[in-house]
């Protein structure tokens, strides 16, 4: 199987999302386990919505709960 990374693509797995976010592994588990962090189920896959992610971790930095999942 050839795997293609479309940089453009809001979806992103695990590897692109560290890369984009600066996060590790562990830190987006435990948002994905806390429900917090938004993302999709693709069989085995979890795809993260970079884009709203990113809108996310921009909130929790300024201490800004509006918007985010309760």
């Amino acid at each position: 199987m050839n795997k293609r990374i479309y940089q453009d693509a809001i979806y992103q797995g695990f590897p692109e999302t560290q890369r984009i976010t600066g996060l590790s592994r562990g830190a987006l588990q435990r948002g994905l386990d806390a429900g917090i962090f938004p993302h999709i189920k693709s069989g085995t896959r979890t795809l993260f919505n970079v884009p709203a992610l990113l809108e996310v971790l921009e909130q929790m930095s300024t201490g800004d709960k509006e918007g985010t999942a309760q």
